[in-house]
């Protein structure tokens, strides 16, 4: 999240959106009863979601999958790359090794990658933002709650971008709470972002403003009781009758139907992935 990432985001779009998993996520879903293995990495994250948004000028369709093979997740880093150069912020220069305690999803339109979102998960190596807020993150630690963090998020979406961001949102959340039991997630954002994510995601300022070496930009620690999230999508996803009066993202949350397919193919292949490991 920023300071990794100044996506430019627009005003919520007042017309309603068309979501169409459903074909994607049943070919997905027969694949995995089928016994059908994901190539790369990341067996665990397989996801397909085709998104149509009812543009006035033609749809279009969005597919957003966990990066598996390493063309993907190269993919995913060269668009990080481009949109952070283009803020000013520092990338670097070489590829980081693939770290097994994250996953990455990608957003592509005809398979070209416009969107990326990476899901880090505690290890005991920690999470990227106890370099900076340790001291507040161990405070979390403590209170009992499990962390996990969103970074290296880039958009590169011309109009639509609630949407896709939300898609995205959405997708980790389901990796970080519903399949991996999740109290909370943390974001690193530009002290200037702090409000956009308060007011479309409800998250909450836990670590003041610091200088972030990664990206040589500042830094605030932003946290999300998952738990929380989880009761607004119920409440709020695909209410699109909200958006002339409601400025926030849950609106643009997977519906409940959908939500279900989605969870269910990730479900199966954790529990394949982690069957894996105990065998190793």
């Amino acid at each position: 999240m920023a300071p990794t990432t100044d996506h430019a985001v627009p005003g919520l779009a007042s017309a309603a959106h068309t979501y169409l998993p459903t074909p994607a996520i049943r070919r997905a879903f027969q694949a995995h009863r089928a016994g059908v293995r994901p190539r790369g990495g990341h067996a665990d994250t397989l996801a397909l979601l085709s998104i149509d948004h009812g543009r006035s000028d033609g749809a279009q369709s969005f597919h957003i999958r966990a990066a598996q093979a390493e063309t993907q997740r190269q993919a995913a880093r060269q668009l990080v790359r481009r949109m952070y150069s283009h803020r000013g912020y520092l990338t670097p220069e070489a590829d980081e090794p693939v770290n097994p305690y994250t996953v990455t999803l990608v957003v592509a339109r005809d398979d070209e990658p416009v969107g990326t979102l990476t899901v880090g998960f505690d290890s005991p190596k920690g999470l990227l933002c106890d370099e900076l807020f340790k001291a507040d993150v161990d405070a979390l630690r403590r209170a009992g709650r499990k962390v996990c963090e969103f970074t290296k998020l880039a958009l590169d979406v011309d109009g639509n971008s609630q949407q896709v961001l939300a898609s995205l949102f959405h997708m980790a959340y389901l990796h970080a709470h519903r399949i991996r039991g999740c109290d909370d997630v943390l974001i690193e954002v530009n002290p200037r972002h702090v409000g956009y994510y308060r007011r479309m995601l409800d998250f909450r300022v836990v670590g003041e403003e610091k200088l972030c070496p990664r990206v040589n930009a500042p830094a605030v620690l932003m946290a999300l009781d998952l738990s929380h999230t989880r009761r607004q999508i119920e409440l709020y996803a695909g209410r699109f009758d909200l958006l002339a009066n409601v400025r926030s993202l849950y609106p643009y949350a997977f519906q409940p139907a959908q939500e279900r397919e989605v969870l269910q193919v990730l479900s199966d292949t954790h529990a394949r992935w982690s069957q894996e490991l105990l065998a190793a």
